[in-house]
């Protein structure tokens, strides 16, 4: 009989075990798939934002042959673009881009410079004089397109992020229960947050990375961005 008895409990406690094993396994696949999904919602959402604010700017190198002050420089092909040039010490010049040329003011001693062009720069008028393009004044050179990030284009989707965000969550085609936030953090003091309220206790994943964007002065700078859904 007290075989029999040690028996029954054996089997009732191996059963106890197996629902037990069984269901910690089950709670562990889905924290494991939980963890999966986000963390492929997280690289969804960064590579939306990333290809969202994302612009391609031509580049040209020039070497100042002669002349001083305003030179003027024959561009063609740019339309709407606007200019922005720095000289040898990486600091940025006065320029305007206008009917296919550029002017901008050589002043300072230096004799190489960097040209960009794009609709995102500051539009900017410096100068009173327009002077005659002189083409033996210059070099050009043509570098391959710069592909950064937009001040701009990150300030217009920071806009719809607090003006529409539902529809940006579907544009990102993340649905509605992903919460999608970033930070665009160009120091300690500049940055741009796209962010929602976060309740306590949520889990939040997050990503970091640095990129260059064009400022809309023209400069280009490193920023880190912060991606991050809940």
């Amino acid at each position: 009989m007290s075989r029999r008895g040690f028996s029954h409990i054996e089997m009732v406690l191996a059963f106890l075990i197996f629902i037990a094993v069984l269901f910690f396994s089950l709670y562990f696949l889905s924290v494991k798939s939980s963890s999966q999904l986000a963390e492929a919602s997280l690289e969804h959402a960064t590579e939306e934002f990333i290809e969202n604010v994302s612009i391609d700017v031509p580049s040209y190198t020039l070497k100042l042959n002669s002349g001083s002050g305003i030179i003027a420089v024959s561009l063609p092909g740019y339309g709407n673009a606007r200019s922005a040039v720095e000289n040898e010490e990486e600091a940025l010049v006065p320029s305007i881009y206008e009917n296919n040329i550029l002017y901008f003011d050589s002043s300072g001693g230096s004799r190489y410079f960097i040209v960009r062009l794009s609709p995102d720069i500051d539009l900017a008028d410096p100068f009173s004089e327009r002077p005659l393009v002189n083409p033996l004044a210059y070099q050009l050179s043509e570098s391959a397109p710069l592909r950064v990030l937009s001040e701009r284009k990150i300030l217009a989707l920071n806009e719809t992020y607090y003006r529409a965000y539902p529809s940006l969550q579907e544009r990102f085609t993340l649905g509605q229960n992903v919460q999608i936030g970033y930070q665009i953090i160009f120091s300690d003091s500049e940055m741009v947050i796209l962010e929602q309220p976060i309740l306590e206790r949520t889990d939040v994943f997050s990503s970091s990375a640095r990129k260059e964007v064009i400022r809309t002065s023209g400069a280009i700078v490193f920023a880190e961005v912060r991606s991050a859904v809940w």
